[in-house]
């Protein structure tokens, strides 16, 4: 049941489900645009997590089966056919990953804060299979401004 203190930081529409991201250790859905909810755990029973269990984006996969999810500390967690606990779980660094776009071709981007700020550039991670590697995309030293002109 959804609670007055739970947080939302995201909403995703696919197939007729609305999901809800937040600060629980559980995804929200609903088939019927709001007039009931049902809560995903989406952490498997057993895990006893290194981060905590806030989620702050959600995107799917091209083919719509697996939901990838960012959160709190560099936490990204997977669940493919869109079970009730996590298939792929990982802690990739301290700063904690914001939001996250899942491409046509299967490209995951991630993008958040840096682990520590001034000094590790690790804001932008990727990944060209499915979330099972990532590498970091360091943005420029100095912020960089294009222009272009309109005629």
């Amino acid at each position: 049941m959804l609670s007055q203190n739970n947080h939302f930081f995201d909403v995703k529409y696919r197939n007729g489900t609305v999901w809800l991201t937040g600060n629980s250790k559980y995804l929200w859905r609903t088939t019927n645009l709001g007039v009931t909810w049902d809560s995903i755990n989406f952490m498997a029973p057993s895990a006893t997590p290194l981060w905590s269990n806030s989620y702050y984006s959600s995107d799917f996969s091209a083919t719509g089966d697996t939901i990838v999810t960012v959160g709190a500390n560099g936490s990204i967690h997977q669940s493919k056919g869109l079970g009730n606990y996590i298939t792929l779980s990982q802690y990739l660094k301290t700063g904690s990953l914001r939001d996250i776009s899942v491409s046509a071709a299967g490209t995951i981007i991630a993008a958040g804060s840096p682990s520590t700020a001034g000094i590790t550039h690790d804001q932008i991670l990727r990944s060209s299979n499915g979330g099972i590697n990532w590498s970091v995309i360091s943005p420029p030293p100095h912020p960089q401004r294009i222009f272009i002109p309109w005629k």
